[in-house]
């Protein structure tokens, strides 16, 4: 991929995600203030479970099928990828149906999980969304190994939209007597429903075909699996945390009411905030995935080394960015976002690990692209390990902070684990240390610089102003400072991959 295509990639999945998850946030505060606290609730805990089941189905295969489809089509053996998405697509729609069938069947035993019954009503109107995502997955994983990202973007935002229109459609005109917990979850499900046509028509007008299957499905399964089974513990580490943070800062000695509030602040106000790196970084991952299949099916083993190496800096690039902004501005940020100094503090101390959380999703999606997906698999339940004992153990002593200490101490171990690896498959130098190391030495000047403009300023201009103005240097600041003494150059992060683009090409003619 070319270093304008690489740009353009990221920066059109980037924006589409953002704007995608500014309509659902959106969306989110209507339905908050249109259908009421409780029935928002019954929604949020029965779409937890719809969660967990479209990622037992929707998570490693298309990852998969974007993989053998790059690789396939770089190959030129299309009757092979014809096969596959077939093969795929089987799996998909009849694991979702069985999974569907088996709480339809059994949906009594959820009143053990759900502590009010209409939550299985809510469910059982999700379960249609299943089984048209597992659909949809499958197609987008396609075209995601054909570098069309577009499409997909703009079908998964026509699907945001469908479903907001419909959902205030109905609460606005029809079905006044039918609980708007409801019209959200058949909203959802007639959303995935046109999603999943609109995904499945273009494949067909542009020439995709089904061919019948051979044993493709062993592929498949095999090399999905581990990734599923990273998605799927990380969706049960939530409810984990949830559960036992509140019991470790009981047993420090704070009420139970104290100990609820506190998790609150750090898990729904602070702890979002760290994310916001990962949206460029995912972005990056999307196109990571077929690139590497097809560098690897054509043995190009210089494109691939200089990839990852690029890759690994660019994200490491991202998270250093962003940690001076939350480190200098944590607390006056959340002051204006929830009215929380506490939560500023606790953004302020968690703002470092942004660091290892986006390393360690761009290795994971290194090492899947490298058919090491089990390998990533091992390394992320290692870390995992390590972020339940310290929510253990740690609450008693340092409170709330063990949340940062564990998910730091999960990251930075699973992510040197994936690093590891890549270093015992002659993928990584120790050139890529020295700029790493440097690029962290520069938060600390960035930070303090911005802290103390910040502090000028806020006696002049009000808030919102004052934090524009202060996170536009603080990230200016630490991009002229990189530019200026030559650390890492953004231009410079891709031009080893387009001269390993040309010698690519070149070898293949």
């Amino acid at each position: 991929m070319k270093i304008r295509n690489l740009f353009k990639t990221v920066l059109l999945i980037t924006i589409f995600s953002v704007i995608t998850r500014v309509a659902g946030f959106i969306f989110r505060i209507y339905l908050s203030r249109t259908i009421g606290a409780e029935s928002l609730g019954l929604y949020q805990i029965a779409f937890s479970i719809f969660i967990v089941l479209v990622t037992l189905i929707c998570s490693g295969l298309p990852l998969t099928v974007s993989r053998l489809t790059a690789k396939y089509d770089t190959l030129k053996e299309p009757n092979k990828r014809n096969r596959m998405i077939t093969s795929a697509l089987i799996v998909g729609a009849l694991s979702s149906l069985i999974l569907c069938l088996v709480i339809l069947i059994f949906n009594q035993l959820l009143n053990f999980i759900f502590a009010d019954s209409r939550c299985i009503f809510i469910l059982l109107t999700l379960l249609p969304a299943v089984i048209f995502s597992a659909v949809y997955s499958v197609i987008r994983g396609f075209l995601w190994g054909q570098n069309n990202y577009f499409v997909v973007c703009l079908i998964e935002l026509l699907e945001q939209l469908v479903r907001i229109i419909v959902c205030v459609f109905a609460l606005s005109f029809m079905f006044l007597a039918v609980d708007g917990s409801i019209i959200a979850s058949i909203s959802l499900s007639i959303a995935t429903l046109v999603s999943s046509i609109a995904i499945c028509i273009y494949y067909f007008k542009k020439g995709g075909k089904l061919e019948k299957p051979q044993d493709e499905h062993k592929e498949l399964i095999k090399t999905s699996l581990p990734i599923t089974g990273i998605r799927v513990v990380s969706s049960m580490i939530q409810p984990i945390i949830a559960l036992l943070i509140p019991i470790g800062l009981v047993s420090a000695g704070y009420t139970n009411g104290d100990a609820v509030a506190l998790y609150g602040i750090a898990m729904g106000m602070a702890f979002p905030l760290l994310f916001l790196p990962t949206t460029i970084v995912d972005s990056l991952a999307i196109a990571l995935i077929p690139d590497l299949a097809s560098a690897l099916a054509c043995n190009n083993h210089n494109y691939i080394n200089n990839r990852i190496k690029n890759s690994i800096t660019f994200s490491f690039y991202i998270a250093c960015l962003c940690v001076p902004v939350f480190m200098a501005l944590g607390v006056p940020i959340c002051q204006f976002l929830f009215d929380s100094t506490q939560a500023g503090y606790f953004l302020q101390s968690a703002s470092i690990i942004m660091i290892p959380l986006a390393l360690n999703g761009i290795t994971t999606t290194i090492l899947n692209s490298l058919n090491l997906e089990k390998k990533s698999f091992l390394n992320y339940i290692i870390g995992s390990i390590f972020l339940i004992l310290s929510i253990i153990i740690l609450p008693k002593y340092i409170d709330i902070n063990a949340i940062i200490v564990g998910m730091g101490l999960s990251t930075l171990i699973s992510t040197s684990l994936n690093l590891l690896e890549l270093k015992r498959q002659n993928k990584l130098t120790q050139e890529i240390i020295k700029p790493i190391i440097l690029l962290i030495v520069m938060i600390i000047p960035t930070s303090i610089l911005t802290a103390n403009i910040y502090g000028i300023l806020d006696i002049y201009l009000p808030l919102v102003v004052n934090l524009i103005i202060c996170g536009i240097t603080s990230l200016a600041f630490y991009v002229l400072l990189c530019q200026f003494l030559n650390i890492v150059k953004i231009q410079h992060l891709f031009a080893s991959i387009k001269i390993s683009k040309v010698k690519k090409k070149k070898a293949k003619a």
